[in-house]
């Protein structure tokens, strides 16, 4: 008889004895079996059968199901600024500097979006109306928008909403790239609905969001290697609204002002990041110094180079303008946690285009409107800061993104 030993085999002569107990001291049948010599399996023997698992046991084996981990998904990614001093001797962009695939924007001049977000319990929905228009300068006639916008929802009644104001040469590429950060990372950082978000976590994620851009953006080269965000930089002033707590949380670097208003009166305003005397002593400390001095029509206290009216920043905190950085100018934001927002409230988050011309009194009476919808909200807030620009001078570019959070009646069923 032939028998199968793993990838060897045993031969045996067959008996037909009956097997008897062994005697006393007599060496065990199964010992002398295994003294016998194996021989290496060449091929598998034809009087050997293949052994095969029963149906049953067959289908009693679990399998695992395979997991697919998706990759992750990349969201949509110019001139002199009126807030920024530029050096001369421009360079490109280089194409050879960028670590993630970008999704360019196409030109654009109008944006206008409306998205609504639902509450676990359809009670209260998110509306939101954005509308973000060109400038124009006498000086380069194909200006290009340096403000960019971003809404994110979040689940059902939490959203991030945040306003980008691009400055410098590089501006709009600076802009771009620090929304496309926030797009990105602002998915794993921040937990969707329903899952609980505390004030303490919300306030970290927004922190890495502003210093997880600030260092893709300080990356990014020219075609000389040199940094495009050397002397441009962007704002940045970002919210997350839940409405399962009815709270806000909020975060701003720069002069693009976020306004919270509930009947007519005003909740809360984030505070325009200008050179004031704090940021002034810091500035020094550093060994910059401050001027003050106009670009273009505007006047302002602006952070220097000593003997030099570069970078001629206007403002204490910003993304990018990393010689700016390295004189005192900060990109860590200033982060307000645990703010109310109830049905019934709107929240403007607005670029500096639209605040030199619309007062912020103007802005309440205006989205205060129960009658409007926030898209025709956003457009008068644009429209009415544009009429206002002189016709013979240069224009800012202007954005205005308006959320409300609005109540629903839920519907309730009935059967006969």
């Amino acid at each position: 008889e032939t028998v199968l030993i793993g990838p060897f085999v045993l031969t045996m002569a067959a008996t037909s004895q009956t097997p008897q107990t062994p005697a006393p001291g007599a060496r065990s049948p199964l010992v002398s079996l295994m003294r016998l010599p194996l021989q290496p399996l060449q091929a598998w023997p034809e009087r050997i059968p293949r052994v095969s698992l029963p149906a049953k046991v067959e289908q009693a084996v679990p399998t695992k199901p395979r997991l697919s981990l998706g990759s992750p998904r990349t969201l949509p990614t110019q001139g002199p600024s009126r807030r920024y001093s530029q050096p001369a001797q421009p360079t490109q962009p280089s194409d050879q500097c960028e670590e993630a695939p970008r999704v360019q924007v196409e030109p654009r001049r109008v944006i206008k979006r409306l998205s609504v977000a639902r509450s676990p319990l359809h009670t209260v929905r998110l509306e939101v109306g954005i509308v973000s228009q060109a400038g124009f300068k006498l000086d380069n006639p194909q200006w290009q928008n340096q403000d960019t916008h971003l809404w994110l929802p979040l689940g059902d009644g939490r959203a991030l909403a945040a306003v980008f104001d691009g400055h410098g040469q590089w501006g709009h590429i600076v802009a771009a790239r620090a929304r496309e950060i926030f797009a990105r990372s602002a998915a794993f950082l921040l937990p969707r609905a329903p899952s609980p978000l505390s004030k303490h976590q919300v306030g970290t994620a927004l922190r890495q969001l502003f210093a997880q851009a600030h260092q893709a953006v300080a990356r990014e080269l020219d075609s000389r290697r040199t940094p495009l965000a050397l002397f441009s930089g962007t704002t940045a002033t970002a919210a997350v609204v839940d409405q399962e707590s009815g709270q806000m949380a909020v975060a701003h670097v720069g002069d693009s002002r976020l306004l919270l208003t509930e009947g007519g009166c005003e909740v809360f305003r984030t505070r325009d990041h200008v050179v004031d005397d704090e940021a002034e002593r810091r500035i020094v400390a550093r060994g910059g110094q401050v001027q003050c001095f106009n670009v273009g029509s505007t006047g302002a206290r602006r952070v220097c180079m000593p003997g030099s009216i570069f970078p001629g920043l206007a403002m204490a905190r910003s993304l990018g303008d990393l010689k700016a950085q390295e004189l005192g100018v900060l990109s860590q934001p200033e982060v307000v946690v645990g703010i109310p927002m109830r049905p019934g409230s709107s929240l403007v988050i607005a670029s500096d285009g639209v605040w030199d011309q619309v007062s912020v009194a103007e802005a309440m009476q205006m989205v205060s409107d129960p009658g409007a919808s926030v898209q025709n909200l956003a457009h008068r807030l644009v429209s009415t800061a544009r009429s206002r620009w002189p016709t013979n001078g240069n224009i800012d570019d202007i954005t205005a993104l308006v959320l409300r959070p609005c109540a629903v009646h839920p519907v309730t069923l009935t059967s006969s």
